[in-house]
């Protein structure tokens, strides 16, 4: 177990060195010369894949008139630097953005919001995540692939599916402000069907429910992977619907650059009640029925195959923001 940890310990060191050196790189590149590679990697992209990226754009960024502003709540593509003086630099979310707003004139200004999203989001925000709008509204906030190196982190997997366990498999943070990750915990933890824990160690009254990390090479040995949302989206959902093991989820009500709004209950994930209470039922419908689970696989892999194309995220990006900067003025007069 140590040698395996000590392996694991050192790529994620070897990783995020080279996530550092790579961005910083970058960073201190001139801006015309960021431009320039910009459409050197894009100018392979065919109509039909700019059309897509063109939808794309249009559902991160639903506007439906130009919005205005506050002038103090933005800052100018100039001014947008790296807060090397900062106790918490969110640096994967900096950089992703970075990479896209670079793009742009100096004078262009924007508003943006880093971390996890749990309070109300401003029309005007860039955001990782924001809330999914009931039908017919439009949904607040502008979604760009922020953090991408922890979201998108898709996996190869050498398991088929009918050589996985019938296990319901959970390891994730559960706190109390997750309430649908403490009732999956408080429902079937100990489970026959089910292997569920939390890793942290919050002294909350719920230790009980604590269990060691398991690794995502491990995790892919089980047929049915809970992906529940935390303090915004799940972050698991990516990989699991990447692998050939199922996503288990209530339906979304948050969404990232992932259109975790755009996916449809039991053709890309099987989908339970909110309160779970049909978790067993669904899974087990599954485990006796392969061919339709095989089906949900497959029609995954489908809509993950849509964001493995780095020329197309990078130019949906650059999409995104256009359509931002051309509909979102900032002034002291505000909205």
């Amino acid at each position: 177990m140590s040698t395996r940890t000590d392996r694991n310990s050192l790529k994620k060191g070897l990783r995020r060195a080279w996530f550092y050196v790579s961005n910083f790189a970058t960073y201190y590149m001139p801006r015309p010369v960021l431009r320039f590679f910009f459409r050197i990697r894009t100018a392979s992209l065919s109509h039909s894949q700019k059309e897509m990226a063109r939808k794309r754009a249009e559902y991160y960024c639903r506007l439906e008139h130009p919005l205005r502003g506050d002038l103090s709540e933005s800052v100018a593509v100039r001014d947008y630097k790296y807060p090397f003086k900062a106790k918490k630099k969110f640096a994967t979310y900096f950089f992703d953005l970075y990479r896209s707003v670079s793009l742009f004139g100096s004078d262009h200004r924007f508003r943006y919001r880093f971390g996890d999203i749990e309070e109300a989001v401003d029309p005007t925000e860039i955001v990782k995540a924001r809330w999914i709008a009931p039908s017919g509204q439009l949904p607040a906030g502008v979604i760009m692939k922020l953090n991408r190196v922890r979201h998108f982190a898709f996996v190869k997997d050498p398991y088929a599916f009918a050589q996985k366990d019938d296990v319901i498999f959970f390891r994730n943070v559960a706190q109390k402000q997750q309430p649908a990750r403490m009732l999956l915990l408080h429902k079937y933890f100990g489970h026959p069907m089910c292997d569920l824990g939390r890793i942290n160690d919050d002294d909350d009254g719920f230790q009980m429910y604590r269990r060691d990390f398991v690794p995502i090479d491990r995790q892919l040995k089980h047929k049915f992977i809970i992906c529940a949302e935390g303090n915004d989206v799940a972050t698991n959902l990516k990989w699991v619907m990447s692998s050939n093991s199922i996503a288990v989820m209530p339906e979304p009500t948050m969404e990232s650059w992932f259109m975790e709004g755009k996916l449809i209950p039991d053709y890309h994930y099987i989908c339970v009640k909110p309160d779970f209470s049909d978790l067993i039922e669904k899974t087990s419908y599954y485990a006796a029925h392969p061919e339709e689970a095989e089906r949900i696989v497959r029609q995954a892999h489908e809509w993950v195959s849509q964001f493995r194309n780095g020329a197309l995220e990078d130019y949906t990006a650059w999409l995104v923001l256009d359509r931002y900067f051309s509909n979102i003025t900032f002034s002291n007069d505000g909205i």
